[in-house]
């Protein structure tokens, strides 16, 4: 790792939520383009993208092509944005497991065109364990910022059930967590009342989490979260940030699509 400045820099950045359609490179590429143009606009440094916002969360035996190998072309386009568009950005999508059917679900942080960091999901809920593989790594990366490098690290949806991951990163000097996620619904919604009842739910298991995990390591916590209908699955949004005492600094209104831009002290 590179020499981390130890003075307090505000992090301007942006939280996509956004719709992920499951298997669709091509259409979730050029989303992803359109909403890194917008945030550099802004003035931001990051752009935070959900999990599998690549590939969609996608069943790997339905979506065998979801699963992308990290040298690939379509996530070297990916990469290649941070350089045309001048933004740092966590990109999520799946990745094939040598040795295991199952893909692993991979968060990249990239900037300047290259790729700084890789981080996998250590924590498969029990009823996606048939589908993807755990990982162990529990890494935290140099985010160049406007001269300074900030340690950081990536989380993904379910591992803020794992207070233990959040206490890694503290110990090792991160000062921000930029967490993805996908969090499923069960069943389809077909009214605002059924899209209200995901979108508090969510909203509400990540205060509780997330926000005690915030407040125990005095770590700030950014989440961006896919949100809309996809072919066969609901997902809620909820994208917001905790402060280091645990507070929501900031939260998307409702379940619809949204860039959310802000600047955190870290």
């Amino acid at each position: 790792m590179g020499s981390w400045t130890s003075q307090v820099t505000d992090l301007p950045l942006a939280l996509a939520q956004m719709r992920c359609e499951k298997g669709d490179w091509a259409g979730n590429l050029a989303r992803t383009a359109e909403l890194m143009a917008q945030a550099q606009a802004t003035g931001c440094a990051v752009i935070v993208f959900p999990e599998a916002s690549l590939s969609g969360y996608a069943d790997y035996r339905r979506f065998p092509a979801a699963a992308q190998p990290l040298d690939s072309p379509l996530v070297q386009a990916a990469v290649a944005l941070t350089a045309r568009y001048g933004i740092s950005a966590s990109f999520g999508l799946l990745e094939p497991n040598a040795g295991d059917s199952r893909p692993l679900v991979t968060q990249i942080l990239a900037a300047g065109g290259r790729v700084l960091g890789v981080y996998r999901k250590v924590h498969i809920v029990d009823e996606d364990v048939e589908l993807f593989s755990v990982a162990l790594a529990m890494p935290v990366f140099d985010l160049p910022v406007a001269g300074a490098t900030i340690p950081c690290a990536l989380a993904i949806c379910s591992d803020s059930d794992r207070p233990d991951l959040f206490a890694a990163f503290a110990r090792q000097g991160a000062r921000i967590v930029f967490h993805s996620a996908a969090p499923g619904l069960y069943g389809r919604r077909t009214d605002a009342a059924g899209w209200q009842a995901g979108y508090d739910w969510y909203r509400g298991h990540l205060a509780h989490h997330l926000g005690m995990a915030a407040q125990a390591n005095h770590l700030p916590i950014a989440v961006a979260a896919q949100t809309g209908a996809t072919v066969d699955e609901d997902f809620p949004g909820g994208s917001c940030v905790f402060g280091p005492d645990g507070t929501l600094l900031l939260a998307a209104p409702d379940w619809s699509e949204t860039l959310l831009i802000t600047t955190v002290a870290v």
